[in-house]
């Protein structure tokens, strides 16, 4: 019976033995660090093409001697760079140059024949709704602030006059995610708002230029920082 008990005292003595270093290595031994967020994961940037519908000629008209070269609108690129909220919502900023508007009014007054051209470019900020559709397309919302700024070139001897104009911008898009990473976008949106007395002393000029319903579609595609 001694030999028994000798032979139990001996393996209790080597078991906590063995528990005390295995709980000492185990204190010792340095928590796995977690993996640090990027600052950037979540930001990203899109670019794209597309035609911007600015109904220019639609408003101050046409005749046998006001001819538009290009009255309407014309191609265009934009770029912008967003920051994501959540699943759901991002806020994003963007620039985009317009297209040259061009028309010539062969019978001017005094003048006689004037050329014009309308130079345009754009920022907006907005806030984007999405909801996811499937696996990998989404369908986007806008809601944001446009501001315009177009320079009128009037030939010869006629001022050159600027102009600035705040509007509405509302748009929907589709998306298709290929990756976390890299999205394919289509991309609508218009703006309400008007410009006053934009050829100052030319015909029709006391009615401005009312583009209420200017019109922007673009292709393109966003990249999200990782």
């Amino acid at each position: 019976m001694k030999f028994i008990a000798q032979k139990y005292v001996k393996h209790g003595l080597l078991a906590l033995t063995l528990a005390a270093s295995t709980t000492a290595a185990m204190a010792s031994k340095e928590p796995t660090p977690m993996p640090k967020a990027s600052f950037m994961e979540n930001f990203y940037v899109y670019g794209g093409v597309g035609y911007a519908d600015i109904p220019y000629k639609n408003t101050i008209g046409s005749s046998s001697t006001i001819i538009w070269t290009r009255g309407n609108g014309g191609k265009m690129w934009t770029a912008s760079l967003g920051y994501i909220i959540n699943e759901n919502f991002a806020f994003e900023v963007g620039y985009t140059p317009l297209p040259r508007i061009k028309m010539v009014d062969l019978n001017h007054g005094n003048l006689g024949e004037v050329w014009g051209t309308f130079k345009h470019w754009a920022l907006h900020a907005s806030l984007i709704g999405t909801i996811p559709l499937t696996e990998r397309l989404d369908v986007m919302g806008f809601l944001g602030v446009h501001y315009q700024q177009l320079f009128v070139e009037l030939s010869p001897r006629m001022p050159h006059p600027t102009f600035v104009n705040y509007s509405p911008r509302m748009g929907v898009g589709l998306r298709y995610n290929y990756s976390d990473s890299l999205a394919f976008e289509a991309r609508y949106s218009m703006t309400q708002g008007r410009v006053k007395d934009i050829l100052k002393n030319y015909k029709k000029a006391s009615r401005g230029v009312d583009y209420a319903q200017g019109n922007f579609v673009s292709v393109g595609l966003r990249y999200r920082f990782k």
